[in-house]
């Protein structure tokens, strides 16, 4: 999460910028893991007009995610409530191609004073 995502040399390119939409902006770059055939994305997503409070609500329904019925295999790795972060790996099964695996690092921040 430290990387910084325009140092060249480091490989990351913005696949998506999706301006705001519905109070949703999300940017999503990819890069290469080296000596693979791997790729690796970063996810980064603002919702606004959503407060603090309502986010952590969402983020903190991992029963919803479990149940979806894309989800193969769902897992908590780590969990630490009192910094806001979780640790997922799950597996899913998409349409047309070989299910997909993944461990999502999700932690809120509250970035501005408003508790938004």
């Amino acid at each position: 999460m430290a990387e910084d995502l325009t140092d060249k040399k480091l490989g990351w390119k913005r696949v998506v910028n999706q301006k705001e939409k519905k109070g949703i902006i999300i940017e999503i770059h990819k890069r290469m893991v080296e000596g693979s055939k791997i790729g690796m994305i970063r996810s980064d997503a603002r919702y606004k007009g959503v407060n603090l409070a309502q986010f952590k609500i969402f983020m903190n329904d991992t029963d919803k995610i479990k149940n979806d019925k894309a989800i193969q295999d769902f897992k908590i790795i780590e969990e630490d409530p009192a910094n806001d972060r979780k640790v997922i790996f799950m597996e899913m099964k998409m349409p047309l191609m070989k299910n997909r695996t993944a461990v999502l690092d999700m932690k809120t921040n509250d970035k501005l004073d408003d508790g938004k």
